[in-house]
């Protein structure tokens, strides 16, 4: 029988020479599961892993990138190539970035070689992944492999951190035994990179440099100094962990203490006690020596943007501890990171003006009032990381955080107005500001009573969620206008030597709308969740329920003209809106339906056609209600509302089925008329009260009746009481009149007067 597959060793043999899309070819055939089979480990699968390592050993780039990309796909869906040759690979795969970084600093890395290196690191994470959770294999050969692979990459990451840093940050967390005797290189390594180049680097390497940093403090450090008394207890596992979290929160204080230098500290003399009783060093060495001092001079106000960005890699180290997972439980001082946040974002020139001597010069003004925002916004950083890590666990002081809040807010000088002109130049700020603000409503809902503070975040939300104009150019414009009226009469020369420098300005003139920067969805959800919540869980004032109404709309609207729908945040807000107006103004449901006229929404729906559910049936049993007015009528037994009245039956006549569910008791032979029926013949002595009572009239009786449709099969009975004869009426037979006067599920008492009209009729 023929076989159904291309062989391996056929395969094999075109590593060397295949390129383009015929390799992607081969790479999807080396893939298939047909080639799992033990029989053919020794010959085949033996010649296709003596051919990749031929290819990791070339000197030539474009071969080594084809047995890097042949290696990850075998071993990824070929266990038996995993457990039988993975090992050789991956210190065949170490052996050439050894070479490649021996060539380093030396070497111009071009863009060939930067690929082969990410490439090579790439490979190297996805067989270590692939043999870590195999006991024997890892156990073997992936253990030794690895105490050859650190080194280099170590080695590598003062060039190229973004490669290897999260290589070595996943080595360090799942194999921190192994990387013990490395750590103290690392944390030289690490060190010099937060010192030479953390501010040039990227928001992602930052992270991965403090995340790092972090993991570092899962290898257990024995103390320097053991107290005989504790030595014979048992150590926490976190107890290295803390003390870093301990190291970088002392390294705060000495930062807060620079800003008495340049701001009157005695106009609040609580918060100068409130400095002095942050956490400190615990002994005289620095547990963060890369940290070195600052270097300031009021002289060159530039220096002081070093506070700034000292404060940023504080916030991020302390963020990488408490935001990374760690096999064991950890202890974190939540009080002290809340009393540093609380301290810093204290630190304001609302209540803290600039000293009177440093006032005179304006550049260092300027920067003053530049930094200080950037420093409070690294306490939002610290609470959002919190409540995010330990959640409910914050809640007692989330009254204060809100509270503090508040502080993040410029105003006007002499004045409690907010400046909006510099909410704008920290607007992205104010975004992180928000969501903090949405995490912890989630916990406080309408129980928050302070209201001031959500009330001054509300004229920001709605001032920043406005398309901001590059330049202000209405006073210009009416300038410009004036002055081409005015230079009418310059000669031709003139003209054509401006019409350079006008025609460069013309469109800022003509379309100044296309100069404007606007908001981002991810931007305006913030806002809009902030505002769902507080229009959900307070009640706004008049003014500022328009205010919220007014910008949903138009947003609202906006977007469905820009984008052609709505976003998610906005619906939940204008439904938001409909359900919990303001008593003083008109509902905006038209408007809100109007727009979402094309969203089926349920709620909007039932709004607008307020009904009953279709699937509830409503089963009433008990008395039957009847008023006693002129006419008296005998109060009927209790009865299902869904039975027909039923009328006298004649003893050959077939008695209706009724459902299951009905409470109905059988007809016996002698209880021929059913005593819950609506109309009952009166007795003698009722119908001689009655007429005491009433004075005697004529009735006349009209044979025209309205016809309605009746149900032939119910058996009919008909009472008439002023004959005192009873006339029966078999429906089922066809016989029935156009004498009934309602239908035939319930009779109701028309209310008859007896009057002299009657005979006039």
């Amino acid at each position: 029988m023929a076989s159904t597959h291309v062989s391996m060793s056929s395969w094999a043999k075109r590593l060397q020479s295949v390129s383009g899309d015929d390799f992607k070819i081969l790479l999807k055939a080396i893939a298939s599961p047909v080639y799992v089979d033990e029989t053919v480990v020794k010959t085949e699968l033996a010649l296709l892993n003596t051919n990749i390592l031929k290819l990791l050993r070339s000197s030539e780039y474009e071969q080594v990138w084809k047995g890097c990309h042949a290696v990850a796909v075998v071993c990824s869906y070929n266990p038996l190539v995993l457990v039988t040759y993975s090992g050789q690979m991956l210190v065949a795969l170490n052996s050439k970035l050894d070479q490649l970084v021996g060539y380093f600093p030396n070497i111009t890395v071009t863009l060939k070689l930067r690929t082969l290196l990410e490439t090579l690191v790439s490979t190297m994470s996805c067989i270590i992944d692939l043999m870590r959770s195999k006991a024997t294999l890892s156990r073997e050969s992936l253990v030794p492999a690895l105490k050859v692979i650190i080194p280099v990459l170590i080695k590598l990451t003062p060039w190229e951190p973004k490669l290897t840093l999260k290589v070595l940050k996943n080595i360090l967390s799942k194999h921190t035994n192994t990387f013990k005797p490395f750590a103290t290189k690392y944390t030289v390594v690490l060190g010099e990179l937060i010192e030479r180049d953390y501010t040039a680097m990227d928001k992602a390497t930052r992270k991965l440099v403090c995340d790092n940093f972090a993991y570092l403090h899962l290898i257990k450090v024995q103390p320097k100094e053991v107290n005989a008394n504790e030595s014979h207890n048992k150590p926490f596992p976190d107890a290295t962990w803390r003390q870093g979290i301990l190291s970088v929160i002392s390294e705060f204080k000495s930062i807060v203490e620079l800003f008495p230098e340049f701001l009157d500290f005695e106009q609040d003399s609580n918060l100068k006690q409130r400095i002095q009783s942050l956490p400190t060093p615990a002994g005289k060495e620095k547990d963060l020596p890369f940290l070195k001092s600052l270097s300031l001079d009021m002289n060159e106000p530039f220096t002081l943007y070093q506070i700034q960005e000292r404060m940023s890699l504080l916030a991020d180290l302390l963020i990488a501890f408490m935001s990374n997972p760690t096999p064991f439980p950890i202890r974190v001082p939540m009080g002290a990171i809340h009393a540093v946040s609380e301290v810093v974002m204290s630190i304001t020139t609302k209540y803290l003006p600039i000293k009177r001597e440093l006032r005179r010069d304006g550049d260092l003004s300027c920067i003053i009032d530049a930094i200080i925002p950037q420093v409070q916004f690294q306490s939002i950083r610290l609470w959002t990381t919190m409540v995010r890590s330990f959640g409910k666990c914050c809640l007692s002081i989330t009254p204060e955080i809100l509270a503090s809040l508040e502080y993040f807010i410029p105003v006007k000088p002499k004045t409690n107005q907010i400046d909006f002109d510099q909410c704008n130049e920290i607007r992205f700020e104010f975004q992180s500001a928000f969501q903090l603000i949405n995490l912890l409503l989630e916990h406080m809902g309408h129980q928050f009573s302070e209201v001031d503070p959500i009330n001054k975040f509300i004229d920001v939300a709605l001032h920043l969620s406005e398309d901001t104009f590059l330049l202000n150019l209405q006073p210009q414009l009416t300038n410009t206008k004036n002055d081409v009226k005015g230079s009418a009469g310059n000669s031709v020369k003139k003209n054509k030597r401006d019409s350079g420098k006008s025609g460069a300005v013309t469109d800022l003139y003509t379309n100044p709308e296309q100069f404007k920067s606007a908001k981002t969805l991810h931007w305006m959800d913030d806002i809009n969740r902030f505002l769902t919540f507080v229009v959900s869980n307070w009640q706004l004032a008049s003014n500022e329920q328009i205010r919220v109404t007014r910008y949903v709309v138009s947003k609202a609207l906006s977007c469905q003209t820009r984008l052609g729908y709505i976003p998610k945040s906005f619906k939940e807000l204008l439904r938001c809106v409909v359900i919990h107006p303001n008593m003083e103004n008109a509902s905006v449901l038209p408007i809100v339906v109007s727009l979402l006229k094309d969203s089926s929404d349920d709620v909007f729906d039932m709004l607008c056609h307020p009904r009953l559910p279709l699937g509830i049936v409503h089963a009433v049993r008990g008395k039957t209600p009847v008023l006693e007015e002129d006419v008296r009528v005998a109060h009927p037994a209790p009865v299902d509302e869904h039975k027909v009245a039923d009328l006298r039956v004649e003893s050959d006549a077939p008695v209706p089925s009724v459902p299951m569910e009905l409470n109905v008791r059988p007809r016996s032979s002698e209880d021929n008329v059913d005593k819950t029926n609506v109309f009952q013949k009166r007795t003698v002595a009722e119908v001689a009260k009655v007429d005491e009572e009433m004075p005697q009239k004529r009735v006349k009786i009209n044979d025209s009746v309205e016809e309605f449709e009746f149900d032939k099969n119910v058996p009919v009975h008909v009472v008439t009481e002023s004959s005192e004869e009873v006339v029966e009426a078999d429906a089922a037979e066809g016989e029935q009149d156009d004498d009934d006067d309602d239908d035939d599920d319930e009779f109701i008492i028309p209310e008859i007067e007896l009057s002299d009209a009657d005979d006039e009729e």
